[in-house]
């Protein structure tokens, strides 16, 4: 630390000084490019819009089996879920067999559609509320 320097602390690298608040920002900037790196899941959601408060859409979507499948070809099948507003997709999600979701967005109703074969879903969330519909296909 260097004395003189108007009472904020400061790291030596190589030949400049940098304030702990520069560095500190840079590994705190860097934390959510980190965390989107890491999520498991393939979809996208929209961001509330500033000054809202989001809603959480959640649930579960299974796929469509027709004849019999091991377990193993069942954790192959695809599954999606897409959720519009007025028409357009405003969020979407894909992966295999049986599948979570959870997205945040701007309180209102949304449309819930997954594989052909399952029902349509159209849900309403508040500020701070949250659905929980499972999407399950009607095939046999």
């Amino acid at each position: 630390m260097r004395a003189g320097r108007s009472g904020s602390r400061q790291r030596r690298t190589g030949r400049k000084w940098l304030s702990a608040g520069v560095v500190a920002g840079s590994i705190v900037g860097a934390v959510p490019l980190v965390l989107a790196a890491c999520s498991p899941s393939s979809g996208t959601a929209p961001r509330p819009p500033t000054g809202s408060v989001p809603a959480l859409l959640t649930g579960t979507v299974y796929s469509c089996v027709g004849p019999p499948v091991t377990p193993g070809q069942y954790d192959k099948l695809p599954v999606f879920i897409t959720v519009s507003r007025g028409g357009r997709t405003v969020a979407h999600q894909s992966g295999h067999g049986t599948m979570t979701y959870r997205f945040t967005v701007a309180p209102g109703s949304y449309v819930l559609a997954g594989q052909l074969d399952t029902p349509v879903h159209t849900v309403s969330v508040g500020p701070r509320q949250r659905a929980n519909t499972d999407l399950i296909p009607d095939c046999a």
